[in-house]
């Protein structure tokens, strides 16, 4: 079972907010977003390549922020294209913190989006969630 909770995705996702491309201003912070099957010792476990997420399985939304001044970020959960949570999480250190959310999720097209204060986007990623068959399995 484990295998097959472990086993399940590549995600469609697209670059961060901040990744134009340029070198990175200096006031900017360094944001990365990864979608996972899991966290394991502060680090996200990602889905294998090629495979989504199955209806009903629990994903995580793991975040590293270096560089960010704020005391919060705002993970935004949404499916096909409304929204399906919203997590405050705290950010307790500017050198680097780890954080992430969770939702069990059901069939359809999903987006987090990582929010500053001040409500500017900071990274997103999507993904397609898979239906259940009958047996409840994908």
């Amino acid at each position: 079972m484990l295998a097959f909770v472990s086993a399940f995705v590549l995600l469609s996702a697209t670059p961060p907010a901040n990744d134009t491309g340029a070198a990175p201003r200096a006031d900017s912070p360094d944001v990365q977003l990864v979608i996972g099957s899991n966290v394991e010792a502060r680090a996200v476990v990602p889905f294998n390549e090629g495979q989504e997420p199955g209806a009903g399985e629990s994903v995580y939304a793991w975040t590293q922020l270096k560089g960010f001044g704020d005391d919060a970020v705002t993970q935004v959960w949404t499916r096909d294209g409304a929204e399906v949570a919203r997590h405050t999480l705290a950010v307790k250190s500017s050198r680097r913190w780890r954080t992430w959310s969770h939702n069990r999720v059901q069939a359809g097209a999903y987006e987090v989006r990582v929010l500053a204060a001040d409500g500017r986007e900071l990274a997103k990623q999507a993904f397609t969630v898979g239906a259940a068959d009958a047996n409840g399995e994908e």
